[in-house]
């Protein structure tokens, strides 16, 4: 029974601890015996779009058949990129390096606020739903110092504005 002693791990039987975290250093090969759970990326990115087109398809069914053809053929050529997509995924599966949950939090939580403004833009107006999202999204930012959060929401808004509805004289309220 051999015992190696560091100041940052305890290794015993070829086993070395670092960290409240398992790796097996027989063979000189570090593998993690404490296995994480991996998404594979590809995989996840293949649910997203196919929820997206099938959202697509359910829009285009209630549009003329004439007007509909060319939003079908897009959407039956990214149906079939998609499923390549995947099929080449499962196929690399064991070459893919996965992504773990914690890593695609972030980016979830902002696809989620982009869902949530389209929802708050056709509850509301342009200014008031963006106004919304540039002051949630700074936010998670951390956008220091704080109180120039609502100068940057009214000098955008106002620039907007101006440039939108008077200059131009479009109808975006």
């Amino acid at each position: 029974m051999e015992s190696k002693r560091s100041n940052r791990s305890l290794c015993l039987f070829g086993h070395c601890a670092y960290g409240g975290r398992t790796v097996s250093i027989i063979g000189g090969d570090m593998t993690n015996t404490m296995a994480k759970p991996k998404l594979n990326q590809t995989l996840i990115v293949g649910v997203f779009l196919y929820a997206f087109l099938l959202a697509a398809y359910l829009i285009t069914n209630s549009l003329l058949k004439e007007s509909a053809i060319y939003p079908w053929m897009i959407i039956t050529l990214f149906t079939f990129l998609n499923t390549m997509m995947v099929i080449d995924s499962f196929r690399k599966k064991s070459k893919v390096s996965g992504i773990t949950v914690k890593e695609i939090k972030m980016p979830l939580l902002y696809f989620a606020g982009i869902v949530l403004y389209a929802l708050l833009f056709s509850w509301t107006n342009y200014f008031v739903a963006t106004g919304i999202m540039l002051v949630a999204y700074m936010l998670i930012l951390k956008v220091r110092p704080i109180w120039m959060i609502p100068i940057i929401v009214v000098g955008y808004g106002t620039f907007v504005y101006f440039l939108f509805v008077v200059w131009l004289r479009t109808s975006i309220i």
